[in-house]
């Protein structure tokens, strides 16, 4: 799926206004909208995750999450920076304009669809972090994450590690696909790391064993504001097969960028996709400003 800079933004905009959502108390709980059903929770310091998420009964990820925000100043040394930021719970702050809840939901309209909105508000230091997920009637995926603030006024990026524990259809034997211009599909075999590529619309494509037939999920990124790798996150995607001791709060110390290379097999099995997203912050806005990034996932041989 392709969407223009102006539905992007118009889609951020009506993102930003006021939510109005029935209350949420608790760490975890369950949600059914249409053909949507998921649990979410607030756990392993990886901001509201969605658990078991199925799409017209059929499961789509078994767990979808943020693990850790990588941010970089530029040009200015410790002690400014780098951070490792994660989203705990303790970090939740009550959202006003939500009935004073840590966990807001909401239907709302815009690109002509419904969408449901869950998220949660979080304060680390000087940054104002939303981190919400987005589900459209028609199949789509929207994990976004809002950023503001500043702690140094400097530029800085704030690099957003998107894990995705696909289980299409329920089953432990995924492909991925990495999609040059729609077309030319290159299969990982073992443990990679990818780059985006703008020139030919790079995008991944994970699919339920069949690469024809295969209940799928196209993951695309969020242009202009999805930014690029650097030498300090090197990565803009990655494949890797699912270990339960790899399911964790984020290990890796500030410096280094996502591990568990084991350059293992990723075919028709259990695989976990990795989605970085680099998201810009001009110190020019002194930090009033809200950022938006995250990818874009959209179902496709799914039943309507």
């Amino acid at each position: 799926m392709k969407t223009s800079n102006w539905k992007v933004w118009l889609l951020c905009a009506a993102l930003l206004q006021a939510l109005a959502a029935a209350p949420c108390a608790a760490h975890s709980g369950s949600v059914s909208w249409k053909k949507w059903t998921f649990d979410w929770r607030v756990a392993n310091s990886a901001g509201i995750a969605l658990r078991s998420l199925r799409y017209n009964g059929i499961l789509v990820m078994h767990e979808g999450s943020l693990p850790v925000i990588r941010v970089k100043y530029d040009g200015c040394t410790p002690p400014c920076g780098p951070y490792r930021d994660m989203i705990t719970w303790d970090k939740l702050v009550e959202i006003s304009n939500c009935g004073g809840v840590k966990v807001c939901t909401r239907e709302f309209s815009a690109l002509g669809k419904q969408w449901l909105e869950i998220g949660v508000y979080a304060r680390i230091g000087k940054y104002h972090l939303y981190q919400g997920w987005y589900l459209s009637e028609d199949g789509v995926i929207n994990p976004f994450l809002f950023s503001k603030g500043l702690h140094h006024d400097f530029n800085h990026i704030h690099h957003a590690y998107w894990r995705f524990d696909f289980d299409l259809n329920g089953l432990a034997s995924d492909r991925i696909f990495e999609s040059n211009d729609g077309q030319a599909m290159t299969e990982y075999t073992v443990e990679r790391n990818a780059l985006k590529e703008t020139a030919t619309n790079r995008a991944w494509y994970v699919v339920d064993n069949d690469k024809t037939f295969g209940n799928a999920v196209w993951i695309s990124p969020r242009m202009p504001n999805d930014g690029a790798s650097n030498s300090f996150s090197t990565k803009d995607a990655a494949g890797r097969l699912y270990h339960d001791s790899e399911h964790e709060p984020w290990p890796f110390p500030v410096f280094d960028h996502l591990g568990y290379d084991n350059s293992e097999s990723i075919q028709k099995t259990d695989v976990v996709f990795w989605y970085v997203s680099h998201l810009f912050h001009d110190h020019a806005d002194s930090g009033s400003q809200w950022h938006v990034t995250g990818p874009i996932l959209s179902l496709w041989n799914y039943p309507p």
